[in-house]
Formats: structure tokens, sequence, C-alpha cells
């Protein structure tokens, strides 16, 4: 049970990061309001969360495996 919490705590980070890409990246391009430090701040985040989203969904499988 706690293997398969931890695939699915890693696929909602994942649909956060999704959230993150378009709210805090591609909005204020398409607003025409870059902001350079604000884009490159919210794309770290992005990076961060994608990377744990995926750890978490590998340590759900690798429960799985065993």
């Amino acid at each position: 049970m706690r293997k398969k919490a931890f695939e699915e705590y890693g696929k909602s980070l994942l649909n956060f990061s999704v959230a993150i890409l378009i709210f805090a990246i591609l909005q204020p391009v398409i607003n025409e309001k870059i902001n350079i430090l604000q884009m490159l701040t919210f794309g770290i985040i992005y990076l961060v969360v994608v990377f744990a989203g995926m750890i978490f969904i590998n340590l759900g499988e690798e429960n799985d495996n065993k």
C-alpha cells in the first residue's frame, strides 16, 4: 500500500509542476510581462518538483518489483 502512495504522490507532484510551468513561466510570456528573475526562480522550482516527482514514482515502482 505504501509503495502505491509513493507513486501517486509522484504523479501529483508532476501535475503540480505542469501548473507551475503554465501559470508562472508561460503566462507572463503570453501577457508580455516578462521578468527574467521570476522566470528563472520558477524554472528552478519546476525542475526540483519534476525531479522529486520522478524520484517518488521510481520509489513506488522499485517496491513493486520486490
